[in-house]
């Protein structure tokens, strides 16, 4: 026989512990790091950016950067889909994507950590880039990794890599075909751009 508000209890204790949790794992990142999202499932994003990402470990789909607010809740800056470049808790972020699926990485070249950081908060606001265009004032993930990361000369990290949208056998899948349609735009093959795996296998990106 259970106590009036035993079930609550526990389920607030669960609550709590898990929010302990997920902070906990998170104070090992420092500001700045580079967060990257591993699906467990291929996607529209993996299908073209696999053949460039590391052997040993799945494809990335999106990265975002470590951000500590008054040096203790941390947060990652991030440009998503639903929500353009943005501030987000850790913990909802955690929620939104599988907590297994989550990779720590630290650039390990020159990098001025706090002007980068304030880089990219400059852009927080702006809205997501789905066509993954070089020239407009929207952000995709990974272009705003590299538009923001400068080492201690303001010069940026990451260059600009020219894109790919063909899968591993040379072709261009429907969806980025029919995604493109519907903008009545031409698919930006080879054009500037970036993409999270990329970050990944990058020589100044090293994991942890």
């Amino acid at each position: 026989m259970a106590f009036p508000g035993t079930k609550i209890s526990v389920i607030l204790c669960i609550r709590v512990i898990c929010a302990m949790a997920l902070t906990a794992s998170a104070q090992t990142w420092n500001e700045g790091d580079l967060v990257f999202v591993i699906p467990h499932d291929a996607n529209a994003i993996t299908a073209v950016t696999a053949s460039r990402s590391a052997e040993n470990l799945k494809t990335p789909d999106h990265v975002a950067i470590a951000h500590y607010i008054g040096g203790v809740v941390p947060y990652v800056i991030e440009a998503a889909p639903d929500y353009g470049v943005c501030l987000t808790p850790i913990d909802s972020f955690r929620i939104r994507h599988n907590d297994d699926a989550l990779r720590a990485a630290r650039v390990t070249a020159d990098v001025d950590v706090r002007r980068s950081v304030a880089n990219a908060l400059r852009h927080v606001g702006k809205p997501y880039d789905d066509i993954f265009a070089d020239n407009d004032t929207a952000f995709y993930c990974s272009e705003l990794i590299q538009k923001s990361f400068v080492n201690h000369s303001g010069q940026r990290i990451f260059d600009p890599i020219p894109m790919s949208f063909r899968d591993t056998q040379g072709n261009i899948p429907d969806f980025w075909i029919n995604h493109y349609r519907r903008r009545n735009l031409p698919i930006p093959e080879s054009e500037p751009g970036s993409n999270p795996a990329a970050l990944l296998q990058h020589p100044a990106v090293s994991l942890y």
